[in-house]
């Protein structure tokens, strides 16, 4: 028996064409996604539609704020920047 693992799979650039396709083929394969955004509660207070991404967990991620790199990459998998 395989143990499940809790830890998400980090999406970088997740507002963007490639990131959002790929956050949603994540989620039609059942992973668990973390999307990152240098102001995510911006983007997700004005997605809608297609642009929308209900259960999908945001998270502040600015490589130039080092401060914000460990909450973005806590419980993390592995992460896609794109």
């Amino acid at each position: 028996m395989q143990a499940t693992n809790p830890a998400a799979t980090l999406v970088t650039g997740a507002t963007g064409f490639v990131g959002r396709a790929l956050i949603r083929e994540f989620e039609a394969r059942g992973a668990k996604v973390v999307a990152t955004s240098r102001r995510p509660l911006a983007h997700t207070v004005q997605s809608s539609g297609d642009d929308a991404t209900p259960g999908i967990e945001w998270r502040t991620c600015d490589l130039l704020r080092p401060e914000t790199l460990s909450a973005a990459f806590s419980q993390i998998r592995v992460a896609y920047y794109l």
